[in-house]
């Protein structure tokens, strides 16, 4: 059975909630039970997304796609170099 699988955009949203939560002093049992995922999905989550904002998402996002295109294009240029 596969679970649902969270966009890096609602992850970063539901981690910010969390900090919220904890902030009006719940525990983070509590706070992550709220938002509906495990405490093993919580700090996996902390450990790849913490600190990160939505809009940093989109930018590394689009980032990474710029570097796979330019290194598709370096290499058919080497192709036809030859």
């Amino acid at each position: 059975m596969t679970g649902k699988r969270e966009k890096p955009e609602d992850i970063v949203l539901k981690l910010r909630q969390v900090e919220v939560l904890q902030g009006q002093g719940r525990s983070t049992a509590e706070a992550v039970r709220q938002i509906g995922v495990t405490v093993q999905t919580y700090y996996r989550w902390r450990k790849e997304f913490g600190g990160r904002e939505c809009h940093e998402l989109c930018v590394s996002g689009l980032a990474h796609a710029g570097f796979r295109y330019s290194h598709a294009l370096k290499r058919s240029s080497n192709i036809m170099a030859k």
